[in-house]
């Protein structure tokens, strides 16, 4: 993705923004400056799929670099509208809705018609003035006026002559005055568009291939003893909708022993662990996977506020993580035994998320899981809990033909399980 911005060197904070949100939706991201070449924007063109401009750009400065690009472009400058041909003008209102007049195009398809909030609050928005193009297609708008609006191949200008030699968005983003507009309140609908939009300009609406981004950002719970929503679809997180989340559970309380967890936005299950006491320093943690719903948002559990803190590890930005929580053991001890999670509604070939705990208080213990048929000795051994809590390891595992897997314990006790808490779908 090639991002046009006023100054690729020393970029704004907005520039700084979409630069990492895209690359969070599996982009790379090039930055090239407004005053460049008509030849340096053709060579860019050359080795991206897509450009965006930035409300940045100086659009006397950008003019028309980007107007006979075969590739698409996403435009967020409404200056920029005559040299793309979209409108001989452009206007900005103020808002913090859209209205979707049409929901049949890949970028609105998941949208009902009507009143659509893209904004935490109201900012300006960007709509078509003037001349609008012969076969502009108005998705959605501004107080009667095409907000969203997008060109296809072939279709015609403003000018009523000449024709796209690619697609075309212009994005309802608008940014009039220098504090017209801010990133930061641009909410997981608005993000939604910007994500589509792009992936439309690309290829048509194909989604790219997930991409694992990562991540790091901390949060503690606002309650204790109680499933708590939390929303990570901004700074410092930039989840965006529906993401696979990794993230981090940790006690540091020294003397006690403390339950953390993390689920879907409206799950019923109670997938939290109690953790080891972190003793004389250091931390005890548990990683598990959670999916996130379509505002970037999941749920968390922490028995204390101060003690037990989350950590955002990464993330796929898509993808169908199934959430459950199904606790078993080893009927035999000591041995690779075969186990089949068909039961669990895990089938043939998908991969599997096990959470692995020693409770016992005065012995350690070696756990491990692998695929069926495999000679690899994927043991760990797990330290004893001594005054309580769980020792505790998650790890992924990819089932057979059979739906099965294989799991070893140097022990059977009711001291130490297997718990299953999801798998990749």
């Amino acid at each position: 993705m090639l991002l046009a911005v006023s100054d690729a060197n020393n970029p704004g904070d907005d520039d700084i923004h979409k630069k990492q949100l895209f690359e969070s939706w599996g982009y790379r991201v090039e930055l090239i400056d407004d005053d460049a070449s008509h030849a340096a924007y053709a060579a860019a063109m050359s080795t991206n799929d897509a450009a965006y401009v930035s409300a940045s750009v100086s659009a006397d400065t950008l003019a028309g670099k980007l107007a006979s690009t075969v590739k698409g472009v996403v435009n967020e400058e409404g200056l920029q509208n005559p040299w793309l041909g979209t409108s001989s003008d452009a206007a900005w209102t103020a808002g913090a809705s859209l209205t979707v007049v049409d929901n049949t195009h890949y970028i609105t398809a998941l949208f009902p018609a009507g009143q659509l909030p893209i904004y935490a609050v109201a900012m300006e928005g960007l709509t078509a003035a003037g001349t609008l193009a012969g076969d502009l297609q108005t998705l959605a708008n501004w107080d009667a006026q095409p907000g969203l609006a997008v060109l296809d191949k072939g279709g015609l200008l403003h000018d009523g002559i000449s024709s796209a030699p690619g697609r075309r968005v212009m994005l309802p983003l608008g940014r009039h005055q220098t504090t017209g507009f801010d990133w930061n309140y641009l909410d997981s609908n608005g993000r939604l568009l910007v994500q589509r939009a792009l992936e439309w300009a690309v290829q048509g609406g194909q989604m790219p291939p997930p991409v694992y981004v990562e991540a790091h950002g901390t949060w503690k719970s606002d309650a204790e003893k109680n499933w708590r929503i939390t929303d990570l679809s901004g700074y410092p997180f930039l989840v965006p909708p529906n993401a696979v989340l990794e993230v981090a559970i940790s006690n540091r309380r020294a003397d006690r022993e403390r339950w953390g967890g993390i689920r879907t936005v409206g799950s019923g299950l109670q997938r939290r662990f109690e953790l080891h006491e972190a003793e004389a320093g250091g931390r005890e943690v548990v990683v598990m996977h959670v999916q996130a719903d379509g505002s970037g948002r999941i749920e968390h559990y922490a028995e204390d506020r101060d003690d037990v803190e989350f950590t955002l590890l990464g993330y796929w930005n898509r993808g169908s993580y199934v959430e459950t929580l199904a606790g078993f053991k080893a009927g035999v001890g000591a041995a690779w035994r075969d186990h089949a999670l068909s039961a669990y509604g895990v089938a043939a070939g998908q991969v599997a998320e096990v959470v692995i705990v020693n409770t016992n208080e005065s012995n350690e213990r070696r756990v491990g899981i692998r695929s069926d048929g495999s000679s690899l000795n994927r043991i760990l051994e797990l330290h004893e809990a001594e005054a309580g809590g769980a020792d505790i390891e998650s790890l992924h595992v990819r089932t057979d033909a059979r739906s099965t897997i294989q799991w070893l314990h140097s022990d059977v006790s009711d001291a130490h399980q297997f718990h299953l808490l999801g798998w990749w779908d």
